[in-house]
């Protein structure tokens, strides 16, 4: 795959499950989470735990949903592959969480 060249804005999580180097992709961009919030327990007994994180460096226009579902994230001592569900907001795209948590 040396000297092609990808879209302008290819998601290196999704380049990595590819198994596309990105030193071969060109005009990329990285997209990262931060701010975690854990919004606890979705309902009582509901035994999930609900846990946000703004989704960081995504290109204007993009296909926000893509980009949310294939960033990879660790928190918790869980590593996930993207985000269950993504919200797209004024403040800007938010992916979403519903865990396992017995204490819920």
């Amino acid at each position: 795959m040396v000297g092609l060249t990808y879209p302008p804005y290819v998601n290196l999580a999704l380049a990595r499950l590819l198994d596309i180097s990105p030193s071969n992709i060109t005009n990329q961009t990285v997209t990262y989470w931060s701010g975690y919030k854990n919004w606890g327990c979705t309902a009582k007994g509901s035994k999930k735990r609900h846990i946000e994180q703004h989704l960081m460096n995504v290109p204007i226009n993009a296909d926000y949903k893509e980009f949310c579902a294939t960033t990879p994230a660790r928190f918790l001592d869980q590593e996930f592959f993207g985000a269950d569900s993504c919200v797209n907001s004024i403040w800007g795209v938010y992916g979403q969480w519903f865990i396992n948590d017995p204490s819920c």
